[in-house]
């Protein structure tokens, strides 16, 4: 798409969603090689392929603090635990429990953390 290449996202990752009269393009830049959450780009396409909207971001990653990288377990571990569904049950049944959940894969990325000014 060349509007990415014109923003500078040329070399992102692109998600695209929708189809027909309008489309959302989403691009993701890297930073170091790394994926990013949070500093994407979106844009809005017609069915002519004309951009009729965008929002996101296209400033330029720069350091902040930084933390030590741990294992993805302990990543996972340490989150907080998420709600899980209750499937409706009648009284005096042996309902199952819901299934835990399976990580397939992680991978190393950074994420968008704005700064206050002081």
């Amino acid at each position: 798409m060349p509007v990415l290449e014109d923003l500078g996202l040329g070399d992102a990752d692109v998600s695209v969603q929708g189809a027909g009269e309008h489309t959302v393009v989403t691009a993701s830049p890297r930073v170091a090689g790394l994926r990013t959450f949070g500093y994407s780009t979106s844009l809005e396409v017609d069915a002519e392929g004309h951009v009729v909207g965008g929002n996101g971001y296209l400033g330029h990653a720069t350091d902040a603090a930084s933390y030590p990288i741990v294992s993805a377990k302990a990543a996972f571990d340490a989150l907080p635990e998420l709600p899980r569904p209750m499937y409706l049950c009648p009284a005096n049944a042996s309902c199952p429990e819901p299934a835990p959940v399976k990580v397939t894969g992680a991978e190393l990325g950074l994420m968008l953390t704005p700064l206050a000014d002081d």
